[in-house]
């Protein structure tokens, strides 16, 4: 899940900061950001999303910064609930 992810990521980097502090974004080519929910799963979005970074890339960031794009908007292709 994204909080499992979120989690390894900051132990690897020793990260001080709880999980609570930060987020996955999918950041697609128009600039739109769309925040993955804890309970989503990032690879099956990067999946989903395909493997050309120029249209979706993912990226870990402070989770106050980044600003929510609800998946109707952002053009979700149904894939809510799974990163």
């Amino acid at each position: 899940t994204t909080l499992q992810v979120l989690t390894l990521l900051l132990n690897k980097f020793r990260v001080e900061d709880g999980p609570s502090e930060f987020a996955l974004y999918i950041v697609h080519e128009s600039g739109e950001r769309t925040k993955l929910k804890d309970c989503e799963y990032p690879l099956i979005s990067r999946i989903l999303h395909g493997p050309c970074e120029k249209i979706a890339r993912m990226f870990l960031m402070e989770a106050d910064l980044g600003v929510e794009v609800p998946h109707e908007v952002s053009g979700g292709q149904g894939w809510g609930g799974l990163l």
